[in-house]
């Protein structure tokens, strides 16, 4: 109800995408940190072997353990992702990481989205606080990309945007259960709505479902 994820199950996940998975951490106080390390090739070669490892059979080959001298004032949990498998190198596109967290993560608005006032007023007015975190991809902050106009695509070729409708406020509905309760609110764009709005050129269009503001799915999951 209160804390982000599950558990931490995540940081787990970059076993699918990489070689070597790495955990490195150090409480505040202490003068040593420590660090993990997966061998998450040789795991994926024996999950597939014909041979039926058990888990502590993979685990005791797979991850080593170290410590190491640290500032005792320092503290911080690290993940690192070490060579990349060659089809996930997607990973390794900056602009594809940004553009996916700045939809999915709890980043801020945009200061250049117009009408983020009346958004969080209207959270203020249901005392509900949107968390937000400061979020940086190679040292660039992150934000909720909402636009003030609505584009299309005029050159296909060179990806050339042209305006042809703009948000000229939000509107707001409230969801709430038998009792009164608020099971959720939602905020939504109010345009001329001359058509359908084209994604390529609009990436924040549709319907987005968050919980803690972190974004489930993507605009099609209500669709």
């Amino acid at each position: 109800g209160v804390d982000k994820g599950f558990r931490g199950i995540g940081r787990l996940c970059g076993l699918a995408y990489c070689k070597t998975l790495v955990f490195s951490t150090s409480y505040k106080g202490e003068t040593k940190g420590s660090k993990m390390v997966f061998d998450a090739k040789k795991m994926r070669e024996m999950l597939s072997s014909p041979v039926k490892y058990t888990v502590d059979d993979i685990m005791g080959a797979i991850v080593s353990t170290e410590t190491f001298p640290e500032e005792q004032e320092k503290h911080y949990f690290k993940v690192e992702m070490i060579d990349i498998n060659h089809e996930n190198t997607d990973l390794l596109d900056k602009q594809l990481v940004s553009d996916y967290l700045s939809f999915v993560a709890p980043v801020p608005y945009v200061n250049s989205f117009h009408h983020r006032d009346a958004i969080y007023e209207h959270a203020a007015s249901l005392h509900f606080k949107i968390d937000e975190y400061n979020v940086e991809v190679n040292g660039n902050p992150l934000f909720k990309k909402y636009q003030n106009r609505l584009y299309d695509i005029t050159n296909a070729t060179n990806k050339v945007k042209k305006a042809y409708d703009e948000i000229s406020s939000v509107a707001f509905k409230d969801f709430v259960d038998s009792n009164g309760q608020l099971l959720a609110w939602m905020w939504y764009g109010v345009s001329r709505f001359e058509k359908a709005i084209p994604k390529a050129a609009n990436p924040m269009c549709g319907l987005r479902v968050r919980q803690g503001n972190i974004q489930i799915g993507d605009n099609t999951t209500v669709a």
